[in-house]
């Protein structure tokens, strides 16, 4: 189960004053595969500059912006401790370890040899560690983060493991970034079976 995040939303009142037009939880998304893992999406914009008006308040909020819109999402990942792998059964961790590139559509397999994680996104991500700990892996190297780290994810390959004991929870604002050139691995050509 995700840990629930209050959505508190600005706005004016008909004669211009500021007030709280909305105050309730946040969007979330739990991965299926792997209970206790998913995202909280307070808000995200569709383009930039971004709109105040309230007709925003109606629109679908998305984890991620649309490429090229120059939009951007806050996004706050809770990620549990890789220790909770060993509790599943092989067809549940075989699920919790595909790679994000499989069921997100806005990340791309550069190189998945460092862990099951990595991917590339075009964004730039803006994160500061709020819960716990996690471990940013690129492809020569890694940091572990700690609460009120910051990190600046600036497109490249990455993937987060939590080596700690307790659910980690990073804030991120996801913004839309033009694409890098990113140099990718071939992809291994499947060996036909023998024939006999």
């Amino acid at each position: 189960m995700l840990l629930p995040i209050r959505r508190v939303v600005t706005g004016l009142d008909s004669n211009g004053c500021s007030i709280i037009v909305s105050d309730g939880p946040a969007q979330q998304v739990e991965m299926p595969f792997w209970p206790g893992s998913g995202v909280t999406t307070p808000w995200s914009t569709s383009g930039a500059p971004a709109s105040n008006l309230d007709d925003e308040l109606g629109k679908e909020l998305k984890s991620f912006p649309d490429a090229g819109s120059g939009g951007v999402s806050l996004m706050i990942m809770q990620i549990p401790p890789m220790s909770d792998l060993e509790k599943m059964t092989p067809e549940q961790r075989a699920a919790a370890t595909v790679a994000p590139a499989d069921f997100m559509p806005e990340a791309m397999n550069i190189d998945t040899s460092k862990s099951h994680g990595m991917h590339a996104t075009d964004t730039i991500d803006l994160l500061i560690m709020l819960k716990g700990e996690l471990t940013c892996i690129v492809d020569d190297g890694e940091v572990t983060l700690k609460p009120f780290d910051t990190l600046i994810q600036r497109g490249v390959n990455h993937g987060w493991e939590n080596r700690g004991a307790e659910v980690a929870l990073i804030a991120s604002a996801v913004i839309d970034a033009a694409p890098l050139e990113r140099i990718r691995k071939p992809k291994p050509r499947a060996v036909a079976p023998e024939r006999f």
